[in-house]
């Protein structure tokens, strides 16, 4: 991160982040042309006495300019600008990759098009006040909060997304449901964690969605909570080693994340009817009743053979 004023007479500042950058500038009568990156960059202006022209992918616009217009250049295009006057302006550089992952974590699917529109002496109310907040904390004297600034421009990304796409939002097609390949992924990621907390923020970022967006789509696709969800991997866990080890309950407990064996037990009873040395006896008895069964039949085909054989027996005689 950098942070640096560019000149004391001027409220002119920088902020290059991650996913974003912030330059604060004042220009007179300039002109400049260039090719965009990946990025979307969007401009506002602060105040100004000037006539903006621009020009993308052979677009020509021209106009008097006040504070609060907007303007908006989509990603790789061919841009040539010119002023005539004065502008003090705030220009907000976003990474094509960010406003994706923003997106997905509002549960627009991977295969929308992301494409902006172009605008020029655009208004909007929202998006300027966002900016505006962006703006002014960029240009204080004090180190800016890096996470206000964050969450402000992802509020404002959720903005453009809703707005500006060239295909607006409401016909974009939402994720409606975890898939069930996302269910293993989180099965997965509870049964690797089994002696850590587990949390639902924690559950949204391996599924790659908000954790409001993740909780809707937890509950409408598996009509449980998350941490229901984590709960119930944990006593299937228990309960397999309940059957198939000899772990003591108290280790059992612990190694799926019980905070203390008497809760495991009330929790493992609750779901199974059971308490966890009930299953286990249960187990036990169930086991040696079958070696019974298993001896009895032993005898009854032992019983049964010998009659065979002395029937067999019985009959050479006669035949002889």
């Amino acid at each position: 991160m950098s942070h640096k004023i560019i000149s004391p007479a001027k409220p002119i500042a920088e902020l290059s982040l991650l996913n974003l950058s912030v330059i604060l500038n004042s220009n007179e009568n300039t002109e400049h042309k260039f090719q965009s990156d990946s990025s979307i960059f969007i401009g506002i202006v602060l105040e100004a006495a000037a006539t903006f022209s621009r020009e993308i992918n052979g677009d020509f616009k021209t106009a008097d300019v006040q504070a609060g217009d907007i303007f908006i250049t989509p990603p790789t295009s061919n841009v040539h600008w010119r002023i005539k006057g004065k502008i003090n302006c705030a220009s907000l550089c976003i990474r094509k990759e960010y406003i994706a992952s923003v997106a997905a974590s509002i549960g627009m699917l991977a295969s929308h098009d992301l494409t902006f529109k172009g605008v020029f002496k655009y208004r909007d109310p929202l998006l300027e006040a966002l900016f505006n907040v962006i703006v002014e904390r960029v240009a204080s004297a004090d180190a800016p909060s890096i996470l206000y600034i964050e969450t402000m421009a992802r509020a404002l990304c959720i903005h453009l997304l809703h707005t500006l796409l060239e295909k607006p939002a409401e016909h974009h097609h939402f994720q409606k449901t975890l898939t069930a390949k996302r269910i293993d992924v989180l099965r997965s990621f509870v049964l690797s964690n089994m002696d850590k907390k587990i949390s639902t923020g924690m559950l949204a970022e391996q599924a790659c969605v908000s954790k409001f967006h993740f909780c809707r789509l937890f509950k409408r696709t598996l009509s449980m909570t998350p941490q229901q969800f984590v709960r119930r991997c944990r006593l299937d866990r228990a309960r397999a080693l309940v059957q198939g080890t000899n772990q003591s309950v108290t280790e059992i407990a612990y190694s799926c994340g019980f905070a203390t064996q008497s809760h495991f037990s009330q929790q493992f009873r609750e779901s199974f009817g059971l308490s966890p040395r009930q299953m286990r006896g249960k187990i036990l008895q169930d086991a040696q009743l079958t070696i019974f069964d298993l001896m009895e039949e032993k005898q009854f085909y032992a019983q049964e053979k010998q009659a065979i054989d002395i029937t067999r027996l019985k009959v050479d005689l006669l035949v002889d």
